[in-house]
């Protein structure tokens, strides 16, 4: 559980019942799994493709090893704007992905339609 204090960041919570605070830390446990999924997805495509790293450090250094916090900070930046009229939604307005941002979907296999919110 030492990650759940350094890197997620989890602080004492103030739950009335203990049965929160499991649903609360299961959760974590549930995105700490979903991270160390994909971390171990995009590096094994990376195998299978060959490719010895990926730009995803600053200046677009390389990583030979990406980590699970690594590859989704890339997408912190996506943005969806949804334009309403008399509270119907008329049109949606997504920000251009990046190409790092469209590699990282290819290494997963997602394409970037089935990755946009509808």
């Amino acid at each position: 559980f030492e990650q759940l204090k350094t890197a997620y960041g989890v602080m004492p919570v103030l739950f009335k019942s203990v049965e929160r605070v499991e649903g609360f830390l299961f959760l974590y446990f549930i995105a700490m799994i979903i991270q160390s999924l994909i971390e171990r997805d995009v590096r094994i495509a990376m195998k299978n493709h060959k490719m010895k790293s990926i730009p995803l450090y600053s200046e677009e250094r390389n990583c030979f090893s990406p980590t699970g916090d690594r590859i989704l900070s890339e997408f912190h930046n996506l943005d969806v704007h949804r334009l309403m009229n008399n509270g119907n939604v008329t049109n949606i307005f997504y920000t251009e992905m990046t190409e790092i941002q469209k590699l990282i979907l290819s290494l997963l296999a997602v394409s970037e339609e089935d990755f946009r919110p509808q």
